[in-house]
């Protein structure tokens, strides 16, 4: 029965494994596949070399119960022998499965971490001197990867470089955000005299909670 579970498990893997995971990339999934393939493979191998022992040992108990009907010690000492190295490599081929079991899982738990989406941070922004940037000054920052659906973000001005006789004002916002990208306007306005305006960002995928 225990031996029925492990193999049960290694289908329901296999199984789960040949559905494609969404967003990613064809030659990334071709890699995997190949992995979870060659895994499968030895699955199969080491499956069908435990039946084989199994049978050698169902084998080998009946010409021991055939022998004792007929009184041969000798030989009855010697079946025995084989029997026990038949239960040794048995235990070996089971060990043999529960590893590359083990190995698959790690594997597939590898493969759902890799696919996980996860935050993204930068900062844009001009600053030059000669000539000073020309405001207002719209950027496109790009997500890569870009994310499943429209994430939070969260941005803050990190530098600011203004001319020392004028008064200050600066302005930033978010005009437009996808999945994809978002857009950033920077202002200023009436005397200020801007020569650089830097903003510092991050985006998360949002939750369910």
């Amino acid at each position: 029965m225990r031996y029925l579970k492990l193999i049960l498990c290694a289908i329901c893997v296999h199984v789960s494994l040949c559905v494609p995971a969404p967003d990613i990339t064809d030659s990334t999934y071709q890699v995997l596949s190949s992995k979870i393939d060659t895994i499968n493979l030895e699955l199969a191998l080491l499956r069908n070399e435990q039946v084989q022992t199994k049978q050698e040992l169902i084998e080998a108990k009946t010409e021991i119960r055939r022998i004792q009907e007929n009184q041969t010690d000798r030989y009855v000492i010697l079946l025995r022998e084989d029997v026990t190295l038949l239960k040794s490599k048995l235990v070996n081929v089971n060990a043999a499965l529960e590893q590359r079991m083990t190995s698959l899982k790690e594997t597939v738990s590898g493969i759902n971490t890799s696919l996980e989406e996860k935050c993204q941070s930068g900062e844009f922004g001009p600053h030059h001197i000669n000539p000073r940037p020309s405001y207002p000054v719209t950027l496109t920052i790009n997500f890569q990867p870009a994310f499943k659906s429209k994430p939070a973000i969260v941005y803050g001005l990190k530098v600011l470089d203004s001319a020392h006789n004028a008064n200050v004002r600066v302005s930033g916002s978010i005009t437009e955000m996808t999945n994809a990208y978002f857009k950033f306007t920077i202002s200023e306005w009436a005397n200020t005299v801007m020569y650089g305006a830097k903003f510092s960002w991050m985006a998360c995928p949002k939750t369910n909670t």
